[in-house]
């Protein structure tokens, strides 16, 4: 599958907004943008994410919810089907 991955250079997905970052690059959904990226082999290009973040931090979070369980189950099923 062929992706745009124009939007990586303004791509903001963080609600927490910490200190005034771009995207905190800690909080569930800034780690699960990570890890679908990562899954997609676009993480080198999402320049508005700190360089030094482990997109897989996402999975030592504890899901608190049924959405949560979703969004973990659907980047996993990404994984296989990129393979």
């Amino acid at each position: 599958t062929k992706h745009d991955i124009r939007c990586l250079d303004f791509l903001r997905v963080c609600h927490t907004n910490k200190d005034q970052q771009y995207n905190c690059t800690a909080c569930k959904k800034c780690l699960r943008t990570l890890c679908t990226l990562e899954v997609l082999g676009h993480r080198n290009r999402a320049s508005t994410f700190r360089r030094d973040a482990n997109a897989k931090d996402f999975f030592k979070l504890k899901p608190t919810d049924e959405m949560e369980i979703a969004v973990i189950e659907d980047i996993i099923r990404l994984e296989a089907e990129d393979r």
